[in-house]
């Protein structure tokens, strides 16, 4: 019984590393992929700061597609796939991301 709870607790840890290091990669995605966009289309980058939070209320932001409308984060944790995008989010959000040259 000892060595499972170890077992257990030393998968929990890897996991939460795991989820961590994708968050900080999907963060830095999203952040690159509005940058993109705002060079593409110059117009909104005036749309971006008339608002506060343009990352939540603008249609375009990856913030928007990937966090807001993408899967709930304590489904991302347990799941049993590997944590990469193609694998966690759909396929247009990777097309999206592909499109800017993000990933």
């Amino acid at each position: 019984m000892g060595y499972f709870l170890l077992f257990l607790g030393c998968v929990l840890i890897i996991r939460t590393i795991e989820f961590w290091i994708f968050l900080r990669k999907v963060n830095a995605v999203c952040n690159d992929y509005n940058w993109q966009h705002i060079e593409r289309n110059p117009t909104t980058f005036i749309e971006a700061m008339e608002t506060d939070d343009y990352k939540f209320h603008c249609n375009w932001s990856a913030y928007k597609f990937m966090f807001l409308s993408g899967p709930h984060p304590v489904k991302i944790f347990f799941t049993l796939k590997r944590l990469t995008l193609e694998n966690i989010y759909g396929k247009d959000n990777v097309a999206k991301l592909k499109e800017y040259e993000v990933i």
